[in-house]
């Protein structure tokens, strides 16, 4: 029934025009969320679902542009505290590429382009215990010494094609009673941008949800997922009377997690709806299955009926 949702939803959705690109997304743990929290709570934020992350820097721009000329619109007597302003102006820069593709400033357009390396980032850690930091992507620390070297880079083809990389060199002198060194992926995907509608395929973390400690389906404090995800970055009206829900966005994702559990390798489904009926009002709606494994296969009628 779930997948019948998803399908009409998806197939109403597909002729709706939409100012959109592919871009990557903006990491669950950036200081970008907060800012926006903020903006929306200061009312220059009002078509924006940011309760289901990650967000795209596309529709990040965006929603900067919003509150850029809502801000513009206020009356004397009405401005923001300097504090949002310099948020605002911060959130401005970071975007700029992205916000001149969308025509709000600049008006010049970057269609293709290769950054090979976005961030750097160098951590090191001296523990006394085997310790995890909570809303880490998953990411473990042994007793005594432990480093770690993150480099992340983008790129971007032709408004339809984007993608992601994030490696990470660990070292653990004592994890589990191991010296550990090694290199992985700790995410890293690729989009296709086709309408209104993106897929998404690779290792990403998500958050599902309101509150830094309240999310009880998806947050960031477990390992990224290998998945495969369907949704609309950037929320539509839909045609009809349910043009009354206000922006609409939907996400769906399958995915197949690790071996180190009580039944190996199963699979994950999950559907997030969002819709914004007011400008205070963001209502979300999850629904998550764990289904399969090893030694409990199912056929495709009985994988249908799970979803």
């Amino acid at each position: 029934m779930v997948i019948r949702i998803l399908l009409f939803l998806l197939i109403i959705a597909l002729p709706i025009p939409a100012l959109s690109e592919t871009s990557v997304n903006v990491n669950a743990d950036s200081w970008v969320y907060p800012v926006l929290e903020r903006l929306a709570s200061s009312g220059l934020i009002e078509s924006g679902l940011i309760n289901t992350i990650p967000l795209t820097r596309t529709e990040v721009a965006r929603l900067t542009g919003e509150a850029m000329g809502l801000m513009a619109e206020r009356k004397p007597g009405y401005e923001v505290d300097g504090l949002t302003l310099s948020l605002l102006k911060r959130l401005k820069k970071e975007f700029r590429d992205e916000l001149s593709n969308l025509g709000m400033i600049d008006n010049v357009k970057v269609k293709t382009f290769i950054k090979p390396i976005d961030e750097m980032k160098i951590g090191y850690h001296l523990l006394d215990e085997n310790y995890t930091i909570y809303n880490n992507d998953g990411i473990r620390y042994g007793n005594n010494h432990n480093a770690s070297l993150e480099i992340s880079g983008h790129s971007q083809f032709f408004d339809t094609i984007s993608l992601y990389y994030q490696p990470i060199f660990e070292y653990n002198q004592n994890l589990d009673n191991e010296e550990n060194t090694g290199v992985d992926l700790k995410k890293g995907y690729a989009k296709l941008n086709l309408g209104s509608i993106e897929f998404e395929i690779g290792r990403d973390s998500m958050w599902w949800g309101p509150g830094y400690h309240g999310s009880l389906l998806m947050t960031n404090n477990a390992e990224p997922f290998d998945m495969v995800k369907i949704s609309n970055p950037r929320p539509i009206l839909l045609p009809w009377i349910f043009r009354y829900l206000g922006p609409f966005k939907v996400a769906f994702v399958l995915s197949k997690l690790e071996k180190d559990r009580p039944i190996p390798e199963p699979y994950l489904y999950g559907l997030r709806l969002n819709i914004k009926p007011l400008p205070t009002l963001e209502l979300g709606m999850s629904h998550i299955a764990i289904f399969g494994g090893e030694g409990r296969g199912l056929s495709f009628t009985e994988t249908l009926e799970v979803l």
